[in-house]
């Protein structure tokens, strides 16, 4: 599997990666026997990233986001993005994301 260095960050991330949303669907709709095997098979072909959502199943996608990854050995867990929208109506745009962010963390455990 090829991979790109992520801006300065070091990590190295595999071109390909897991997503955690609607399209396809194996983190919201699959059986957890199906969840793991797809998350074992991304991983043996050099799959390191996950991308999620709190907008993914309602939160759904990062609960089981986490738990996956509680099973997983700490060296063998791969790297995980998750977004967030902003309501420019509300304001307090600083409040919003620390929410967000607060609650992802929460279901990514």
């Amino acid at each position: 599997m090829k991979t790109r260095l992520l801006g300065r960050t070091g990590f190295q991330i595999s071109e390909v990666v897991i997503g955690g949303g609607f399209v396809g669907g194996i983190l919201l709709h699959a059986s957890d026997e199906i969840r793991r095997d797809a998350l074992q098979m991304a991983l043996k072909a050099g799959i390191n990233w996950i991308d999620t959502a709190a907008s993914y199943g309602n939160g759904q996608s990062e609960e089981v986001v986490g738990w996956l990854l509680k099973e997983l050995p700490v060296s063998k867990r791969p790297q995980v993005s998750t977004k967030f929208a902003v309501d420019p109506e509300a304001g307090d745009y600083v409040g919003q994301i620390r929410r967000s962010l607060n609650q992802s963390l929460h279901r990514l455990q």
